[in-house]
């Protein structure tokens, strides 16, 4: 969502160039966003988070095959811009290839909980030797790379940026309809929505669950890899144990969470290893739903405790029962975190101050590279 929302913003300014064709370019197009698919080597797309240095450094001579080709693409631009890590490799080259500048930006927190070491050791060399400037969607994130081995003069923090007139909320009628199309009535409903890893923590959402009574649950996420689907038979084989299987309710992947963001009464976010951001966090504030997450990561710096929302230990079952309880049983103190989380979220992570951010980088990196 952040490329698109990007692409949108500086639309005629660049273009896209995607490794793989998919739903993204559709959306481009749809935004009269000027995009271009160079497919990438078959190495290159197996390589994953948790891969060794050998298939990394096989995977390069596809990469540099493919930056060969982007290098005459890129002399029309000032500055390469690259979104993931598998682009910083590409983008590294293609910089090289073509004497263009790089900025990369970092969505991801550099550790073990994500990355394998050769992984992370990889990114670090090519972000410190071929980057000129390393943008991170948090502090969080920017420290991991720094305590990773990252330069911290490279670095810069340039949060998401979000279209709230997307999560405005939706009439009393608009929200009945959408709980009958879910099957549920009138009882407290909890939202989640990511995709189903371990890491994301939805057997810990399930123990708290388990001790409130009456409360439904509603997991919209799917998993995006072979061991994830065996976490989500894991999860669903958890709510029978725990007696929960008729108040949870699996959703898999959607992509109208803005109207079922009106469907729930608190947005929960439960990530047991540090979170790089947390889109959905600000996504529930948006949407003036009152966001319990996890003390760790981005979401400590989205979120003020007891103020803007609620935080919580990272696995705490008992913690997180506990806070839901709270706001359960108080609504003028939810409604009251829910409305201050809103104003908060609408004025720190605008699109405007996003664009802002990155034009302002994009331009110091392009003037630099003049001098």
């Amino acid at each position: 969502m952040f490329l698109l929302t990007l692409a949108k913003g500086l639309r005629n300014r660049g273009a896209v160039i995607l490794f793989q064709d998919g739903p993204l370019r559709l959306f481009l197009e749809q935004e009269k966003v000027p995009v271009e698919i160079m497919e990438a080597d078959a190495g290159i797309s197996a390589v994953s988070r948790e891969a060794g240095m050998l298939r990394q450094i096989c995977a390069i001579a596809g990469a540099a095959r493919l930056a060969w080709q982007l290098a005459a693409r890129a002399k029309e631009f000032d500055v390469l811009f690259a979104n993931s890590q598998k682009a910083l490799i590409v983008g590294a080259l293609t910089a090289f290839f073509s004497g263009k500048p790089l900025i990369w930006y970092l969505h991801d927190i550099l550790t073990a909980d994500h990355f394998s070491a050769s992984n992370r050791r990889m990114a670090v060399i090519f972000a410190n030797q071929c980057v000129d400037k390393v943008l991170a969607n948090s502090k969080a994130t920017l420290e991991s790379f720094v305590a990773a081995g990252g330069r911290r003069e490279l670095a810069a923090v340039i949060y998401n940026g979000f279209e709230a007139e997307c999560y405005a909320t939706k009439s009393p009628p608009a929200r009945h309809e959408l709980r009958r199309e879910l099957g549920i009535g009138e009882e407290p409903l909890i939202g989640t929505f990511s995709r189903l890893a371990p890491w994301k923590g939805q057997l810990i959402l399930l123990e708290a669950i388990a001790e409130i009574p009456g409360v439904h649950v509603l997991l919209a996420g799917a998993p995006l890899f072979g061991e994830e689907a065996r976490y989500e038979a894991e999860v669903k084989a958890r709510t029978e144990r725990l007696g929960i299987a008729n108040r949870v309710h699996f959703l898999g992947f959607r992509n109208d969470v803005p109207e079922l963001l009106q469907a729930v009464d608190i947005v929960v976010h439960t990530s047991i290893a540090p979170e790089p951001f947390g889109r959905v966090i600000v996504e529930g504030m948006l949407a003036a739903k009152p966001v319990v997450a996890t003390r760790a990561g981005g979401a400590c710096e989205i979120i003020e405790d007891n103020l803007t929302g609620r935080l919580v230990a990272p696995g705490d079952a008992r913690e997180l029962a506990s806070a839901l309880r709270d706001l359960l049983d108080n609504p003028e103190k939810a409604e009251k975190i829910a409305r201050a989380g809103q104003d908060t979220v609408v004025r720190r992570f605008s699109v405007e101050r996003m664009l802002t951010g990155v034009v302002e980088q994009v331009e110091a990196v392009a003037g630099a590279m003049k001098k």
